[in-house]
């Protein structure tokens, strides 16, 4: 199974319905460390400059 796991969403994002993350990165970097420690695995790493986020991967 893969999951985006977002840190940072464009601003724009919230009008088309996808609602960006309400902690911050911090927060969200924390929740990060539960998951893996959960069994999921990190495949990858996006950053474009108005959105970041996390592949991940769990089996």
């Amino acid at each position: 199974m893969l999951k985006k796991f977002y840190i940072t969403k464009a601003a724009g994002d919230t009008a088309q319905g996808v609602n960006a993350p309400s902690l911050d990165k911090f927060q969200r970097m924390e929740q990060l460390n539960d998951m893996l420690h959960l069994g999921w695995t990190i495949k990858g790493f996006k950053d474009d400059g108005s959105e970041s986020y996390f592949l991940l991967e769990k089996a």
